[in-house]
């Protein structure tokens, strides 16, 4: 019996002593010496340039990729159509001029448009007239592109979607009414 005890007791007192060395707190940091302390800074400045490098490097590489890729999708492809500017924004402090209301008509009469609307509605027309003309020839420009692309590939553009599914033929004697 005294045997058993004194086992248990060593078993016991081994495993406290293991337990307290892995799971015990650690001793407290030292804190590092001023040359210690320079060279971890000079360490992290390294670390943190050959970063900042290879970043560098690595969006240098993805530029130059997209660069090719966009040169061959853009081949023979027509440019896109322009938008129109917008109108220049007054300085900071100036008011844009109030244009002059024309005279109240009499009683029962329309007013007369104005010239300045006048003008406005021909630019207007004009420019509308000169987006249809850049509509249609881009239209052109794309229908060339498209018939050029499918020469270059007729294997995909050889089979045609059928209108209509055809049905099976069914026996009238498996159809239920």
């Amino acid at each position: 019996m005294k045997l058993i005890q004194a086992a248990s007791a060593i078993a016991l007192i081994a495993t406290t002593t293991t337990s307290l060395a892995w799971y015990a707190a650690p001793y407290p940091a030292t804190a590092p010496s001023a040359d210690q302390f320079k060279a971890l800074i000079e360490q992290q400045q390294a670390m943190f340039e050959q970063h900042d490098k290879a970043m560098r490097e690595a969006f240098e590489a993805q530029r130059q990729f997209f660069e090719q890729q966009r040169a061959w999708f853009d081949r023979n492809r027509p440019a896109w159509l322009a938008s129109p500017e917008p109108p220049a924004a007054p300085e900071f402090g100036e008011y844009p001029k109030a244009s002059e209301l024309p005279k109240r008509p009499e009683l029962g009469q329309f007013p007369a448009m104005p010239d300045s609307l006048e003008a406005h509605r021909r630019e207007m027309d004009a420019y509308r007239e000169q987006v249809k003309q850049r509509i249609e020839e881009h239209r052109e420009a794309m229908k060339h592109w498209i018939e050029e692309r499918r020469a270059e590939h007729p294997s995909r553009h050889l089979a045609k979607l059928p209108q209509h599914q055809a049905q099976a033929p069914v026996e009238s004697s498996t159809q239920t009414h």
